[in-house]
């Protein structure tokens, strides 16, 4: 698979990340990892992806089935 070179600026992740939160009927707690994290504290652009960590197998899911709904690309899972 072809790597994503195109990159994103922390605000675009942000409003990226912001669009999504109508579409979360509940509290998930999900920590940015690698490219994410380095592009939050505006080290480095990113690229369009999301490195996520969910806290349960069941908000992964939950999480999965929005993504899915509204266009995302799972490309990950479980680790």
């Amino acid at each position: 698979m072809a790597h994503n070179k195109q990159t994103i600026s922390a605000e675009r992740l942000f409003a990226l990340l912001t669009s999504i939160a109508p579409f979360i009927e509940r509290k998930i707690r999900m920590y940015a990892l690698g490219g994410t994290a380095l592009t939050i504290l505006n080290i480095k652009r990113s690229t369009l992806d999301i490195d996520l960590n969910i806290d349960s197998s069941a908000e992964y899911t939950y999480l999965c089935k929005i993504f899915e709904q509204i266009g995302f690309e799972k490309t990950g899972g479980i680790r």
